[in-house]
């Protein structure tokens, strides 16, 4: 039978603080008549490629299509086929043995600013019949392979440091390489829930280079993941029953204390999903604030639908500081500095500095008054101009803070260029400190779920409803997927309000999230990474 792909209207799950598009979208035959190839265009606004951090940013792009029983599903790359415009470079990732989940494009060539790639062409999967075809796009910074330190030198057990000496531990190799205990040399883990004196092998360290999101996912993105579910599926990530009306808010929370507007748009029927919107009842769309109120089950689901993976505690810490020495009490911007927004006393009287905004729920949303000295996030209790409560997480677009004038303090970025790793939303993890975590191997998300609409990885923490500390999860054997949470922490933000939780060597104390019911959705966003090799 002749293969048709119809082109649907192309709503990319994306972080649109940069403006990354896909467009022009065309399925055809390959030359030789063998197979099928994808063509379209790619472009994103301040990217770079650069030598003085031996980095880059890029566009993880992968493809759903829509098969004749209404179902999306994953539309692998067969790494064939694949022509690539001037200037352009690409890589199909490490796979963990399935072939072209998605892949990476990005500049070949050291540059800054917008990036157009018209007429890249991919070799796919063939399939008889006709189809629907939806491309997603995910701005990602690359972390280049290199050492690294944990720590920064905090003697509390809630930081990483070279055995109890309390000074950083510097990571050289990959985790054959370090040895967790008390001795000199030794990586000393304070927070260990069950003793253990083993190495790391197997475990991602952060040495090895990896793609991290440059961004955490935005409600628009989990709303274009929720709407390629089946009804059964998206019954697993909505907070509320899936039979709601129109209008309805998906999430468990108070909408306006979080700032959280995923909504049910067209209400679910007797076999087909629900559409979801973002948007309350004013004008704002509030689809490029960073999504919210999220369980540990939701986070996979997502990762494994978009082929990615989530990070390890020592991978965050990588991300934030790069190679340089740490700073005590330092956060993701490299320094301990903090422009903190101050809390009204409870009668209203004293001097309130509230987090402003500008263009609030919008693609331009942005802080009026950051600090040029001193570092900028958001915290537990900042309190927002414009009716927000203090006391709670109010969250800003991805990128909120960044101006045409910022530096890496300003701006609030990493020392590789990524965005929010210290402050807005609680980024889920995986620990060293029990078996559950320090079994995960790395392996990435396939882009297919169970029909619960689970993560179905080996060795993912809370894989098979794993919530034992001590029991590593194992191998997915058609059970029930991801359900659990056991081998996850938290770092970079605080539900809780405060500042210490942000800092990039402090460990959260993270008892858990744990099932996906509504009772233990807390403030957890996303953001995952994909391995180089």
């Amino acid at each position: 039978m002749r293969i048709i792909f119809l082109l649907l209207l192309f709503s990319g799950v994306v972080v649109r603080a940069n403006n990354v598009q896909i467009s022009n979208v065309s399925v055809a035959n390959n030359l030789a008549n063998t197979g099928k190839i994808i063509q379209f265009d790619l472009s994103w606004e301040n990217g770079w490629r650069t030598t003085s951090t031996g980095n880059l940013d890029g566009v993880w792009v992968f493809f759903k299509f829509k098969d004749s029983d209404g179902t999306w599903r994953h539309l692998n790359f067969t790494g064939t086929n694949i022509t690539m415009p001037s200037g352009a470079g690409f890589d199909m990732g490490n796979n963990t043995g399935i072939t072209g989940v998605g892949m990476f494009v990005y500049r070949s060539q050291n540059g800054f600013g917008n990036t157009v790639f018209n007429g890249i062409r991919a070799g796919i999967q063939s399939y008889p019949g006709t189809f629907d075809v939806r491309g997603f796009a995910i701005e990602m910074v690359y972390i280049p392979q290199g050492s690294f330190y944990l720590g920064d030198g905090n003697t509390s057990a809630n930081y990483f440091s070279d055995s109890t000496a309390g000074t950083p531990y510097q990571v050289t190799g990959l985790g054959s390489t370090i040895q967790i205990g008390t001795a000199t040399g030794s990586l000393y883990d304070g927070q260990l829930q069950s003793p253990f004196s083993g190495n790391l092998s197997n475990f991602p360290t952060g040495y090895e280079a990896f793609w991290i999101m440059k961004y955490e996912v935005s409600q628009g993105a989990y709303r274009d993941f929720l709407n390629t579910l089946t009804k059964q599926q998206q019954e697993s990530r909505f907070h509320v029953d899936i039979n709601s009306a129109a209008n309805s808010p998906i999430m468990s929370f108070n909408q306006t204390l979080h700032d959280n507007y995923l909504v049910v748009d067209t209400a679910a029927g007797t076999m087909k999903p629900a559409v979801v919107r973002c948007g309350n009842n004013d004008t704002a769309s509030y689809e490029w604030k960073p999504a919210l109120i999220l369980s540990w089950p939701d986070v996979a689901a997502y990762l494994d639908w978009s082929g990615l993976r989530p990070f390890t505690e020592l991978e965050y810490e990588k991300a934030c500081r790069g190679p340089l020495s740490p700073q005590l009490g330092e956060y993701a911007w490299g320094n301990n500095t903090l422009n903190t927004w101050a809390i009204p006393n409870s009668n209203g009287t004293g001097t309130v500095i509230a987090l402003q905004m500008a263009d609030r729920g919008e693609i331009n949303e942005r802080a009026t008054n950051v600090s040029a000295a001193v570092g900028n996030g958001t915290y537990g209790s900042a309190p927002y101009t414009g009716g927000f409560t203090p006391g709670y997480i109010n969250l800003i677009r991805g990128g909120g803070f960044a101006t045409a004038f910022s530096t890496r303090t300003s701006s609030g970025a990493s020392y590789y260029g990524v965005m929010e790793l210290s402050g807005n939303a609680e980024e889920p993890v995986i620990t060293t400190r029990n078996a559950a975590g320090r079994s995960f191997t790395g392996r990435h998300g396939d882009g297919i779920l169970t029909i619960q609409g689970n993560a179905n990885e080996n060795n993912w923490p809370g894989v098979n409803g794993n919530t034992g500390r001590d029991n590593p999860p194992g191998l997915y054997n058609s059970g029930s997927g991801v359900t659990s949470d056991g081998g996850i922490t938290v770092r970079g933000g605080s539900h809780l309000g405060g500042t210490v939780q942000m800092r990039a060597s402090y460990r959260d104390n993270y008892s858990g999230a744990g099932t996906a019911t509504a009772a233990y959705r807390y403030e957890l966003g996303i953001r995952g990474v994909r391995n180089v090799n």
